[in-house]
């Protein structure tokens, strides 16, 4: 078995929906897998949503047309989109009086992008069966980012999982869950990664694919690093820590979920996932990629491989940095996590990442 995660990123129109469609009947389902489909909203639909949660009433009526529109270029009629178009404009209209009510608003893109899938699978004959993700995924509120009850969604992961097994093709939106008391609340941004890691692990699936506009993860940020390039292959820490420090596509918990699992995650695009990550850690002698964000008002660009916790890399970046002739604020090995933190002042961000991949990830054996 397997998962299937869509980003919004490869679904900007209606036809996008139909391309995925063809995708998983001619690459997996053909060749005997069973698939989980996990969906995010459409590209850009998440953010209108959230101006409308805040009570602007004109970015609910673009969502609605948004998804009315790719319904008519696909050739789709969805059952029940209607229903949730007219339940987003009753709440907006009605105003978000709670956390609650706004949670739910910006919920509802995942929820019409779910049933444009399904219909789409159904389009080219396969047998979809659509899950609310309100009531397979429970969360905690406790945090900046909510948290997956992986006690409580472990019972309701069990009827995706004999869907899929029963032939029909479990289709899900990612970043909403609910919380024990019904509410509904989302993962944070990229939460879509977040649910399709939890789903791989509770449904025994052995691999979880992730479908974005690029053909992997990047070894750093492309609109900083000219020569970046895809880095070939992770292991779970790995992959956590460069989420967790702002590697991009990613939701920061995604790779948490894996860990400990033989579960294999596969990032890319429907012509190459060109990056694998795995259980196994595997040698490496120098920095894999350099991630990079902003916090506090700061820069900050972490170094991740296993190969950045070796006394003698540690002793290197130390050495080079002295010539370095930008401004370090802090440098912070946190192994035996394979990470070493590097805080800088937030103009001088990109030349720093920059100056990490030249030396470190692209450079010869420190």
């Amino acid at each position: 078995m397997i998962v299937i995660k869509i980003g919004g990123s490869v679904l900007r129109r209606g036809k996008d929906y139909i391309t995925a469609a063809e995708r998983i009947k001619e690459d997996f389902i053909e060749r005997g897998e069973r698939v989980i489909v996990v969906v995010s909203a459409m590209k850009s639909v998440t953010d209108l949503l959230i101006r409308a949660a805040n009570g602007d009433i004109e970015s609910a009526e673009r969502v609605m047309r948004i998804y009315r529109e790719a319904a008519n270029e696909a050739g789709l009629l969805p059952r029940g989109l209607e229903e949730v178009i007219n339940a987003l404009r009753k709440a907006v209209e009605r105003g978000p009086s709670s956390l609650h009510d706004r949670e739910y608003i910006v919920s509802l893109g995942e929820t019409m992008s779910s049933l444009l899938m399904a219909e789409a699978l159904a389009a080219e004959g396969l047998r979809a069966k659509r899950f609310d993700a309100r009531k397979v995924i429970v969360a905690e509120s406790t945090g900046a980012i909510p948290k997956v009850d992986y006690r409580l969604t472990a019972r309701n992961a069990l009827r995706v999982r004999d869907a899929a097994i029963g032939g029909a093709i479990p289709v899900i939106e990612g970043f909403v869950a609910s919380l024990p008391g019904g509410h509904t609340i989302t993962l944070g941004r990229g939460g879509s990664d977040y649910t399709a890691t939890v789903l791989a692990v509770l449904t025994g699936a052995r691999e979880v694919y992730f479908v974005t506009d690029v053909p992997g993860i990047m070894s750093a940020d492309p609109r900083l690093v000219k020569d970046a390039r895809v880095v070939p292959s992770l292991d779970h820490s790995e992959a956590s820590e460069a989420s967790s420090y702002g590697a991009k596509r990613i939701h920061p918990r995604a790779f948490e979920a894996l860990i400990d699992t033989d579960v294999i995650a596969l990032i890319g695009n429907w012509a190459l996932f060109g990056t694998a990550v795995t259980p196994d850690p595997e040698p490496c002698v120098r920095p894999k990629l350099v991630a990079s964000s902003f916090v506090d008002g700061k820069g900050r660009a972490a170094l991740v491989g296993r190969g950045v916790c070796r006394h003698s890399f540690i002793a290197s970046l130390a050495s080079e940095l002295r010539d370095y002739d930008g401004s370090v604020l802090s440098v912070r090995p946190v192994c035996p996590r394979p990470a070493v933190v590097l805080d800088t002042i937030k103009e001088e961000l990109p030349e720093l990442v920059r100056w990490l991949h030249t030396n470190f990830v692209l450079g010869g054996e420190p």
